[in-house]
């Protein structure tokens, strides 16, 4: 995992005044039209395009790829707009079970 002076996972370093020198304030921003968002994400028309914040709680136990696997799992068995929180208690589950012990927010 990456982290900030050796120190702090990013996700934990924004807003950390310790860390304030070596972290831009600058941010990172890169606009899409849906139709470019769409060939960048594979777009399907089982599941939407989406996108996964979370705390290094969960990116400590869990890869890009299973993170996006798991979520297109559970978004693809149903249509509710529910599945989307099914699917963020589904990763917050999965990396505590596979013994996460810092916070999982997803």
């Amino acid at each position: 995992v990456d982290r900030v002076n050796g120190s702090l996972v990013v996700t934990r370093s924004i807003g950390d005044a310790d860390l304030a020198d070596v972290l831009s304030q600058v941010p990172d921003v890169l606009p899409f039209s849906m139709v470019e968002m769409r060939a960048l994400c594979g777009y399907s028309s089982k599941i939407p395009c989406f996108v996964i914040l979370a705390s290094d709680g969960l990116w400590d136990r869990i890869s890009n790829q299973e993170a996006v696997d798991i979520v297109a799992d559970v978004v693809a068995e149903g249509n509710s707009d529910r599945n989307f929180q099914s699917a963020a208690e589904a990763l917050v589950h999965e990396s505590f079970v596979r013994g996460s012990s810092d916070n999982i927010g997803v």
